[in-house]
């Protein structure tokens, strides 16, 4: 770490990998921090670049499964890595790894009264981003009659480094800690969080389709806010309320037409009471306002196996959840 002058510093990082069948990478991570006076506020930076070797699923899982569309049930091969029909049908013979480029800058304040403010921008650009092709057919140039595990497949899919991704995103977030106070303490925060990914180069788009672009691009919230507050009385009363926007998606499900879950505003509640010298009793509810995401169309394939909201929800499908639950505190 460098200290140029009394408010600024510099640090940085080198790191060395190799992976037998991923090869090798040097990266490295350079940092700033300036701090603007007497004010409590400080500037900061980094940039960094990274690496990222296939996983061993990614490497070697592999089975048949059936995938459910508009068209019926089809069996579908999902391929290891070097399999000879990747190999030899799509040349994709092999999984290498991804590398970023990634940015980072923003402010920070604190105050002696427990205020914590940050706000950073960030940016990550991936390339050779390792990503599942979408299920290809003999339209997409598999070969008629193709067998996979001695049995007949009708499609396949496998891992890829067929794109480049770039995310882009913005963070605020503030937190307000009260301690010692007469009649007890609490902690409030707030959080804005935005960001999108986009892939930026497509070197195959027979790999990676329109569903497989919609799943990378759309299928995640682009915003969360959020706001909470975990107050506890010096009798022992206590309790915790939280709110969270999270913002609408939308998604390819089960390779049927895409379907778009609404934003919603997911609340959390429970309050806490001492009923013994250590021991807390608390009552809640996880999801008070009963949210739940849209209901799949009455004649989506997935309405024969019984589900009815889309698994790929970022909130949950269970709707509201009473509990209670007692803590035992330390000495």
């Amino acid at each position: 770490m460098l200290r140029p002058s009394d408010a600024a510093t510099l640090s940085g990082a080198l790191r060395f990998e190799h992976y037998t069948d991923a090869g090798s990478s040097l990266t490295g991570k350079v940092a700033g921090r300036v701090q603007l006076g007497e004010s409590g506020t400080a500037l900061r930076a980094a940039v960094s670049t990274g690496f990222r070797a296939p996983r061993l699923p990614q490497r070697g899982f592999n089975t048949i499964g059936f995938v459910g569309g508009s068209d019926g049930l089809v069996s579908a091969g999902f391929l290891p890595e070097g399999d000879e029909i990747a190999c030899a049908d799509f040349g994709a013979c092999s999984l290498g790894h991804e590398t970023s480029l990634s940015f980072t800058g923003g402010f920070v304040y604190s105050s002696d009264n427990g205020l914590l403010v940050t706000a950073d921008y960030y940016r990550v650009a991936v390339a050779d981003a390792i990503a599942l092709t979408q299920s290809l057919d003999p339209s997409h140039g598999l070969r008629a009659g193709a067998r996979f595990q001695g049995r007949p497949v009708d499609a396949v899919a496998f891992w890829t480094n067929a794109i480049d991704t770039r995310t882009q995103g913005f963070d605020l977030v503030a937190g307000w800690r009260f301690r010692g106070m007469a009649w007890g303490a609490a902690d409030l925060s707030a959080s804005l969080h935005r960001n999108s990914t986009e892939i930026t180069a497509n070197r195959n788009e027979d790999f990676i389709g329109a569903t497989q672009q919609t799943l990378i691009e759309q299928s995640q919230p682009g915003r969360r806010i959020g706001v909470s507050a975990d107050v506890r009385s010096a009798g022992g009363l206590g309790a915790r309320f939280s709110v969270n926007h999270i913002g609408a998606v939308t998604t390819p499900f089960i390779f049927e037409q895409n379907i778009t879950i609404d934003a919603a505003a997911i609340a959390d509640l429970e309050v806490t009471f001492q009923v013994a010298d250590r021991i807390l009793l608390g009552v809640g509810a996880n999801n008070v306002l009963d949210r739940l995401p849209n209901r799949l169309p009455d004649d989506s394939v997935a309405q024969l196996w019984t589900m009815e909201y889309p698994s790929e929800s970022p909130y949950g499908v269970a709707g509201r959840i009473w509990y209670m639950r007692v803590n035992v505190v330390g000495s």
